[in-house]
């Protein structure tokens, strides 16, 4: 197995830690919402703050395993001209005629 094949597994693992971790969040906020004092709220909002700092990594390792293989496969114009088209379009649909 190449470097390549290793690399492409690496956006999918970030992807399912993104969304365990959104998951887990969104699952804190229904005690912490339903908490009638400030000793039950406290575990809920630190476990909380704690599932949000991993957000930053998750979308450092998708976005570098995305660029690793962008650059040892495509071309960067590729995605330059796909990221245009897609502004492009964007625009020419949401302007008045």
């Amino acid at each position: 197995m190449d470097t390549y094949h290793g690399v492409l597994y690496l956006p999918l693992i970030s992807l399912l830690a993104g969304i365990s971790a959104g998951s887990l969040g969104t699952l804190c906020l229904f005690p912490l919402r339903a908490a009638q004092t400030l000793a039950d709220a406290v575990p809920w909002g630190m476990l909380a703050g704690k599932v949000g700092k991993l957000f930053p990594p998750v979308l450092v390792g998708f976005f570098a395993t995305g660029a690793y293989m962008t650059s040892d496969v495509w071309t960067w114009d590729v995605i330059a001209y796909a990221i245009g088209a897609a502004v492009a379009l964007r625009f020419a649909s949401s302007t008045p005629r």
